[in-house]
């Protein structure tokens, strides 16, 4: 037979297909004197549904089953005058090269040998740098939450994995190897699972549901566009046998120990249940799915009632409350005549009426050692999440699969946007998320596939404010609100306290992909060719607000708590309700080829190209600052501010993103046991909707003042308050000073990433494979907020006329710009072992060594906002050690089957079915940042950092309770003098590492042949270790360089799981 009927399908680029979670098997067919068999023929069939696919080997005896499903398989080689060869139980994953070789004896074809070698577990075809979670550990190793993706923390590179189990826009975000966010893909069998909002991942079913994931963190080929990782989740399918299980975890504070902080265990009430089952699609007398339609079934449910923590408060004490601030070094002073208030006695005739009821009503007394505050309220969650799947095979050539996922929550939040005491302002939250996928693939010949998908989700998000008052009810005069729901202000008391309202607000997020690829081999050639294109929406509601903020930093008094009960905020801020619906379309073409250049060198060639076009609204509601600038499109906006449809607009598709890819995979041995590869690559990260949604302009549409020094009680007096505000787009209207909290640069680009690796990996005995590589991780045009209109330093500059001084003025106040300009670097040696599940064990332990460097703390999810350079003219004094630069990291689990004595059947039945699992992990802690609290230098940025002037490393040996007291010397920095910015640099210590053990063990009792029991208890942070919390940095707070935060004490739980 013609050897392209075979097809030499290499690298992952197959087992990568279109983003699809399926792998391939590979391998080379000799004799027994060493000699290549061409045109043998190679079949596959999966265990569980007899899904067969057949190929031949080519002129060099090589083969490829590409676009395999995960499964497990049994693999024969078979050629006319020898012995038929068999591999059985070779476990697939998703985005696996498989490796099976076969050496055929002389003899009838019509006998079989089994053959029962080692199967490499060392990559010798791809470049790809990662690491494979199967079903076992997915159901099997502890996991708090029972969220899976909290195993990607098992990987080397991990900065930070965050998830959730409770409603929040703010789901599953990861950043690794020195990436962002936003350079994450997740992928749900091959569909994206993102919210393309903000660029986190979305919920993920439940373990019992899932059949394994992948990530790939480095070598990544053409069809994947972010070069942070891909983490690739596969759900489980039916078989041709009916399979299930119900499960019941339970929780309760009877049963754990106390966070280090609080003095009592904090109450939950845990339930997390469920249920699966998947099998052949049966309809009685009507249809039967064997080897042909399978349907998979799942459900979990969640219901938790729990404390809720807060820890983020210093109180007043009661001198203070009585208007005593003799403790103030420099003396505080009365903001109308700067002159010292005598004995730092504030007279009780100055206290401003609203700050006195907002202490009486809702501030509570210190009640933890050295004044902190600290309290649990009560809050629930519930959820539902429901997953369907159907596979079906409308013949040989052709195969469908649809998925369906729904994951619904509710709850609330006592203490939304880090309000430090409860009652404030509490809400309750809702969240529906819905992902669809469907898949076509056919198979034309052997050598030519297609795969097409289509994959929809939606996420809608409510948050419902639960207190209805604003601050006229606090006593305010002069005051209207502008909009929308009812809230109360929002009060940032510097160093001591914030009270901050729920907000009524939808996100509403709707995406649609689509994607086509088609792979084409000859000999020695892989080629594939694909398109994608995603939609997506983004409708965004918020009252953010509207009901006013106010910052009491201290600038008019010397103390924050101090201006807080005088009145004086030094700066306000009140905003129309925000309405946007904004469109975004990315396209994606790629091109790759896997080369087999030598039979021990394989080399991936590819390039992408992609299209990011800019944001729209659809309603024009976006707006930009370009200096001298008129807009056509609103003749009477002031000169400088401009929208789309004017020429002077800055925001232009960015057509210039090619990414070239490069991977290299050396076989040294020809033996499959050792491998040298190498990758290099760039990848481009979108704009997220959050960044492009700072940029949403209240005017005309809406309206945001900023006030320089106000008087709480009364914010308006000595000017005209201009709420409510009437949106006429026709009639625009523009109330000056205009503020601009985030406008785009001209130059603005899309970020891209510069991906690199090197590595060895080496099969040891025992089913061991070890990995050591060296990857690094540049980051270029990455997006940053600068302030354009800063307040000049000039003689007689004061808090009071920060705003007279900005550099536009008196026409605009802030103007926010985001830019593309900043740049990362990551290097680190990473090094992973890995143990095959034989002999009842199974290992996977991973250590990082790594640097990581920035110039920004970097957040897309707080739309960029307050955050800015220390000084807006000098960008590289914020070059520093990236928020997430942690030096070293372990990482390691192991599952183990405790053997049963052989010896009696009473002692098997009694000891047999036990399984001991852990994960652990320990890292150094991660750099934080000393701020100065006020804004001395008079910028109007408030971003400054102090001086340093001393030594902040204090003793080693110290107890303790001496370094949650003293973490690092207060002494070593002062508050930078006034129109002056402070010498500390960004990030310049590091806080207290960190190490969790977590740990499972259960038992299972098979109740008949197919039906078993597994008791299972759990414990997370078996040692009730307290892993500490960052100090309090602020260097106007009270709590200064004090520890006041910690992680959950020990967690146990217990479980029982019925399968069949």
């Amino acid at each position: 037979m013609n050897a392209v009927r075979v097809a030499w399908l290499f690298a992952l680029s197959a087992a990568m297909s279109a983003q699809t979670p399926v792998g391939e098997i590979v391998g080379v067919v000799r004799d027994q004197s060493g000699a290549l068999i061409p045109n043998a023929e190679i079949t596959a069939v999966e265990r569980n549904t007899n899904a067969r696919k057949s190929v031949r080997t080519n002129d060099t005896g090589e083969y490829v089953l590409p676009l395999l499903p995960v499964g497990t398989y049994s693999v024969t080689a078979a050629m006319t005058g020898f012995r038929t060869a068999e591999r059985r139980d070779l476990a697939l994953s998703a985005l696996q090269n498989l490796r099976a070789d076969f050496t055929l004896e002389v003899g009838e074809a019509s006998q079989t040998v089994e053959v029962t070698a080692e199967t490499p577990q060392v990559d010798t075809r791809s470049a790809v740098h990662g690491m494979l979670v199967d079903d076992r550990r997915v159901r099997d190793l502890p996991l708090n939450g029972r969220n899976a993706l909290d195993l990607v923390r098992l990987l080397p590179g991990v900065n930070d994995v965050s998830t959730t189990i409770r409603p929040s826009f703010g789901q599953q975000t990861m950043r690794l190897n020195g990436g962002r966010q936003t350079g994450v893909t997740l992928l749900l069998d091959g569909g994206s699972l993102a919210y393309f909002h903000r660029g986190q991942g979305l919920g993920m079913p439940p373990p019992d549901a899932l059949q394994e994931f992948k990530v790939a963190t480095a070598g990544t080929p053409a069809e994947y566009g972010r070069g942070a990782a891909v983490v690739s989740a596969v759900t489980r399918t039916g078989s041709n046998e009916l399979h299930g299980s119900a499960w019941e975890f339970l929780r309760n504070d009877a049963m754990d120990a106390r966070s280090f902080f609080v003095a009592r265990v904090s109450k939950l009430r845990f339930h997390q249940f469920g249920a699966t089952a998947g099998g052949p699609l049966w309809l009685p007398k009507l249809y039967s799915g064997r080897n042909r339609t399978f349907f998979f079934f799942s459900y979990q449910g969640l219901r938790i009632r729990e404390d809720q923590l807060s820890t983020n408060a210093t109180p007043p004490t009661p001198a203070e409350l009585a208007g005593n601030f003799s403790h103030v070094a420099a003396g505080v002073r009365d903001p109308l005549t700067q002159a010292p208030f005598p004995g730092g006695q504030i007279p009780a005739s100055r206290f401003d009426p609203v700050s006195a009821k907002v202490l009486q009503q809702y501030v509570q007394p210190s009640n933890r050692p050295g004044g902190g505050y600290i309290t649990q309220v009560s809050r629930p969650t519930s959820g539902n999440q429901f997953l369907n799947r159907l596979d079906h095979a409308i013949s040989a050539a052709n195969q469908v699969n649809f998925r369906y996922f729904v994951d619904n929550n509710a709850g609330a939040d006592n203490f939304p946007q880090g309000s430090s005491f409860p009652g404030y302002s509490p809400f309750e939250n809702r969240l529906r998320m819905q992902t669809a996928t469907l898949e076509d693939t056919h198979t034309f010949t052997p050598n030519l596939l297609n795969t097409l998908r289509a994959t929809y989700t939606r996420f809608n998000y409510l948050e419902n404010n639960t207190v209805r008052s604003t601050l006229v009810e606090l006593g305010a005069t002069d005051f209207v609100h502008a909009g929308g729901a009812i809230t109360l202000p929002r009060l940032d008391v510097t160093g001591r306290f914030t009270l901050s309202p729920g907000r009524d607000r939808q996100r509403l997020s709707d995406n649609v992909d689509l994607a086509e690829n088609l792979t084409w081999s000859t000999s020695r050639h892989q080629w594939k060719f694909g398109a994608a294109v995603q939609r997506n929406r983004f409708l965004y509601r918020d009252n953010n607000n509207s009901g006013a903020q106010f910052l009491f930093d201290g600038s008019q008094s010397r103390d924050a708590l101090a201006d807080f009960l005088l009145g004086r905020a030094r700066s306000s801020q009140q905003a129309s309700p925000l309405d946007s619906d904004q469109r975004y379309t990315v396209i994606g073409l790629f091109l790759q080829d896997a080369w087999k250049v030598h039979s021990r060198v394989t080399v991936n060639l590819g390039l992408r190209y992609e299209l990011f076009p800019a944001w729209e609204e659809r309603y024009g509601k976006l707006t930009s600052f370009v200096e001298g600038a008129r807009s056509t499109r609103f003749p009477t906006a002031p000169a400088g501010l401009v929208f789309p449809g004017d020429s002077a607009y800055p925001y232009r598709d960015d057509r210039n993103n090619f990414g070239p890819r490069l991977g290299i995979a050396w076989d040294v041995f020809g033996n499959g046991r050792t491998a040298v590869r190498t990758s290099f690559g760039v990848f481009f990260e979108p704009l997220t909707a959050e960044m492009a949604g700072g940029v949403l302009t209240p005017q005309p549409f809406g309206l945001v003042v900023n006030r320089d020094v106000t008087q709480l009680s009364a914010p308006y007096r000595g000017g005209v308050n201009p709420f409510p505000f009437t949106v006429d787009p026709a009639n625009a209207r523009f109330v000056l000073p205009v503020s601009i909290p985030k406008s785009y640069s001209p130059d603005i680009r899309i970020p891209y990433t510069f991906n690199y690796n090197f590595g060895v990996q080496q099969q040891l005995g025992g089913h061991y494979m070890l990995d050591i590589s060296y990857v690094g991780n540049t980051g270029r045009k990455l997006p940053q907020l600068r302030e354009l209109n800063y307040a000049r330093l000039v003689p007689g500059a004061a808090t009071g006329n920060t705003n007279a001084r900005r550099i536009y003025a008196p026409t605009y106040t802030s103007i926010g710009q985001l830019q593309t300009v900043g740049n990362s670097v990551y290097n680190a040696l990473q090094a992973q072992v890995q143990k095959r599940f034989s002999a009842g064990f199974t290992l996977n332990a991973s250590y990082t060594w790594a640097v990581a460097i920035d110039e920004w703390a970097w957040n897309a999810f707080a739309q960029l906002s307050q955050q800015s350079y220390q000084n807006p003219l000098d960008r590289r004094a914020d070059r520093g050690k990236m928020d997430d630069d942690v030096r070293h990291r372990l990482a390691a689990s192991f599952l183990y089957a405790i053997p049963a004595p052989a010896s009696r059947a009473w002692s098997r039945r009694l000891l047999g079915g036990w399984e001991l699992g852990a994960i652990a992990i320990a890292a150094t802690g991660s750099p934080f940042t000393v701020v100065s609290g006020r804004d001395n230098s008079l910028s109007g940025v408030g971003n400054d950092r102090p001086d340093v002037i001393g030594d902040w490393r204090l003793p080693d040996g110290r107890s303790r309770d001496e370094r949650i007291a003293r973490y690092f010397n207060p002494a070593a920095f002062r508050a930078n003098a006034p129109l002056t910015f402070g010498n500390a640099g960004r990030n310049i210590l590091f806080g207290p590492g960190s190490l969790s053990l977590d740990t499972s063990l259960s038992r299972s009792v098979a109740l008949t042949e197919s039906h078993r029991l597994q008791l299972r208890f759990d414990a997370f942070n078996l040692p009730n270790r307290p892993n500490f919390g960052d100090p309090n940095a602020t260097l106007t707070s009270p709590q200064f360089a004090r520890i006041q935060s910690a992680g959950a004490g020990r967690i146990l739980q217990v479980s029982a799981k019925y399968l069949f």
